[in-house]
């Protein structure tokens, strides 16, 4: 037993030594306050690029308002999973809400997008299934499939050719699932999904689409990347940890049956207390703004668009994107960590996106804008980016 213990020890050490050669060992910040504008760290306000409250709802005093009314009547947890006791006349109401909004039939809640996107590959996929997924994917769901009985394949991002490809090599699979992302996590660049449900129909395949940093933002009444491209595929993720300010998720199925399979099979939704009704009252009030938050909508497109025009003028790589996510590449980690640091003394937080969550020929300053942004601090930041 102690050799073993000692075994793991050994194996730890080596593991976060070569991290910190590497300049990729990550360092958690004990955040004092933080919102869409502003994060406060070691008693120093900084103008925040780094938060995905897109419309600035999570301290929308509504939204915080009913949480706190609920909270006192419900308290702080369900205490239960929602197939025992905590599944609430409220749960039901916002799932119903949900469906009715992207026009499914069913809604899931779940209690975060990684969880939801796990619930999916877990209780569908099997050892006949094949999961085709963008090469840029979102790590919990290519966690899913390496743990999942189903053969994963990864098309090169967002090329069709290459899709082509691989869905004309897997007519041997019983059943495939092709997943992308609305908007991708890191770069904010968007996925051409009516292309992608072309190619699915034409392989006899379905299409899963996480929407996490598309809902909310994109399409008319924040609808998301699906409403935006006039596509229904037949599994779509979204949460509400990014525009809608709270935290949970949900799946909403195409097919009633698939709504009924999940509630029955999916591990992540039987064995999890469900969200807390205090969390659901947020989330329904935060939905409701968003679908009135035009003019949200609006000023963080600004945003974007004089972030853009700024960068124009400057010699840095930015990955083209017109989303609130803005990526600038860099040629090894110790310029990122340089501008990191040098933004900290500007009053300015940014953070340095390394491997392995992205690949090791680019790091990267991963930037988020949101509609609370000032023009200033956007010109503050291109101040800064200019000196690099």
């Amino acid at each position: 037993m102690m050799h073993q213990y000692n075994n793991w020890l050994n194996k730890f050490d080596k593991v976060i030594t070569k991290r910190k050669k590497l300049l990729i060992y990550r360092y958690r910040k004990t955040i004092t306050n933080s919102n869409a504008r502003l994060i406060t760290f070691l008693n120093k306000k900084y103008i925040n690029f780094s938060s995905n409250d897109y419309l600035g709802l999570a301290n929308h005093p509504q939204v915080i308002s009913s949480y706190q009314k609920e909270v006192k009547i419900s308290g702080t947890s369900t205490s239960s999973s929602g197939h025992i006791i905590g599944y609430s006349i409220k749960h039901k109401i916002l799932e119903k809400k949900l469906a009715n909004l992207l026009d499914y039939p069913n809604a899931i809640l779940f209690n975060s997008g990684f969880d939801a996107n796990q619930a999916i590959i877990s209780t569908i996929i099997d050892k006949n299934d094949c999961v085709i997924t963008d090469r840029l994917i979102h790590a919990s769901i290519i966690s899913a499939v390496v743990q999942s009985s189903g053969t994963l394949k990864r098309f090169s991002h967002n090329n069709m050719i290459s899709l082509d490809k691989i869905l004309k090599t897997t007519n041997k699979y019983t059943n495939k699932l092709i997943i992308t992302e609305g908007v991708f996590s890191m770069d904010g660049d968007q996925a051409p999904l009516q292309k992608i449900m072309m190619h699915a129909k034409t392989n006899n395949s379905w299409v899963m689409i996480d929407d996490a940093h598309g809902f909310g933002v994109l399409g008319k009444n924040g609808k998301g990347s699906t409403y935006l491209k006039n596509c229904k595929p037949e599994i779509l993720v979204i949460t509400f940890s990014k525009a809608i300010g709270v935290s949970g998720a949900a799946i909403l199925c195409k097919y009633k049956i698939l709504a009924d399979y999940l509630i029955q099979c999916a591990r992540q939704l039987i064995y999890s207390t469900s969200l807390s009704i205090a969390q659901i009252n947020a989330i329904d009030t935060a939905i409701t703004i968003m679908q009135e938050s035009n003019y949200l909508r609006r000023r963080l497109r600004r945003n974007i668009q004089r972030f853009k025009h700024g960068m124009k003028k400057l010699k840095l790589k930015l990955i083209p994107s017109n989303t609130a996510i803005q990526s600038i590449i860099f040629n090894n980690n110790i310029h990122v960590l340089n501008l990191v640091k040098k933004a900290r003394n500007h009053g300015i937080w940014l953070n340095a996106i390394r491997p392995p969550t992205v690949p090791v020929s680019s790091p990267r300053i991963r930037i988020t804008l949101t509609a609370m942004h000032r023009k200033h601090d956007i010109d503050d930041l291109l101040k800064l980016l200019s000196s690099c």
